[in-house]
């Protein structure tokens, strides 16, 4: 698990900074002002989706291997559910037929949406495999009440109460019986050699532990392959999504410091649309010979953390010793929290991770640059 989780580190930095590009851009072409017809639109919209969807990916493939921090919030499992069918109606074979049976009165849980639906899609799309003939492809919600007896006989960390028990069932070729109980193993497959990862049912179960619930299989050959996923019911009434605030105007110089061109071009554009003037460096020691002749012109400072011949940490740090009122925003698509903590006490004015919306950026610079430097 450790070497997936460095493996993963690894490809996570130039892996954000490419969807980082993509949806620069696509947010670019949306607020440009041009006029795109509604089907080019929503051609936009749907670049902008994938590419968060993308990066929420990344963030899982991240958590892998280890309890990863779920993002805990009320979570309408049918809606999900409705999602994810909506996805895998245009992604799997049109002679698959996908039914949804939502019969659970409690569908709300405390949880992360992209890691459930990102679980329920790995299992869809598992079914969908042994499926190569065509079949059929339930979804199907019920309620079910979980005593003492049957959370202390489970394998998983589970607590009685009330639970929405998800089922994702299949019409497939099913599971060998001594391959079943390696089925939730990483990198073990049922698929031909090159064919699968043997990720997708580990990282479900992943999810699973991380929302304290439980999932089991069966299967029969020739008929089929049953998944059933339990986890905890709650009370709580789901978030309505907020309109998404306006882009404020800015004022001011910001100094933007990146190794990837795709970052610098989508960066400067996003920033002078705000209403900054920007200047580029390709790298932290560039950026940090540019600080040290312009600092007092310039108001704030984006750099990446990843770079060749001087990195963010080392820039942040020398210009510090130019101008400690100096604020600095980190950019990143890969860094851990602990690695901040010593660039947070030096006064570090913020983080943002890759890939961002222009919304997103726009509040943390409104944020930092009306806040007084720290002295």
């Amino acid at each position: 698990m450790d070497a997936i989780g460095q493996l993963a580190g690894g490809v996570a930095h130039d892996f954000n900074n490419m969807l980082g590009g993509i949806m620069g851009a696509a947010q670019l072409l949306k607020s440009s002002g041009r006029a795109l017809d509604e089907k080019s639109l929503k051609f936009v919209d749907i670049i902008i989706s994938a590419s968060t969807r993308a990066a929420d990916l990344t963030t899982k493939l991240l958590a892998f291997g280890r309890k990863g921090k779920i993002i805990s919030t009320a979570v309408d499992i049918h809606n999900i559910i409705d999602d994810t069918v909506a996805i895998m109606s245009k992604t799997i074979d049109k002679k698959i037929t996908i039914h949804t049976k939502e019969q659970a009165s409690c569908h709300s849980v405390i949880g992360d949406n992209t890691a459930i639906q990102n679980a329920l899609i790995n299992m869809g799309l598992n079914a969908s495999y042994a499926m190569e003939n065509g079949g059929e492809l339930s979804f199907i919600t019920t309620n079910i009440r979980l005593d003492k007896t049957y959370c202390d006989a489970s394998s998983f960390e589970i607590e009685p109460g009330e639970y929405i028990s998800i089922t994702v069932r299949d019409s497939g070729s099913g599971i060998e019986p001594e391959k079943i109980d390696r089925i939730f193993e990483p990198f073990f497959t049922t698929r031909k050699q090159g064919e699968g990862t043997g990720l997708g049912l580990a990282s479900v179960y992943g999810t699973v532990q991380n929302h304290l619930g439980e999932i089991t299989v069966s299967s029969k050959l020739n008929e089929g392959t049953l998944f059933t996923m339990l986890l905890p019911c709650t009370s709580e009434n789901v978030p309505i999504e907020k309109k998404e605030p306006e882009i404020a105007t800015g004022t001011g110089t910001i100094l933007l410091i990146d190794d990837e061109e795709i970052i610098r071009i989508t960066g400067k554009q996003m920033l002078k649309e705000m209403g900054f003037n920007v200047i580029l460096a390709t790298d932290g020691f560039e950026g940090m010979e540019v600080f040290k002749k312009q600092h007092n012109e310039i108001d704030l400072v984006i750099t990446d953390m990843v770079m060749p011949k001087m990195n963010g940490r080392e820039a942040f740090f020398k210009m510090k010793e130019i101008d400690n009122n100096c604020k600095v925003i980190i950019s990143s698509g890969f860094t851990k929290d602990e690695s901040l903590n010593d660039m947070k006490k030096a006064g570090l004015a913020g983080y943002i991770h890759k890939p961002f919306r222009d919304v997103e950026l726009n509040q943390l610079l409104t944020k930092v640059l009306t806040e007084k430097p720290s002295r």
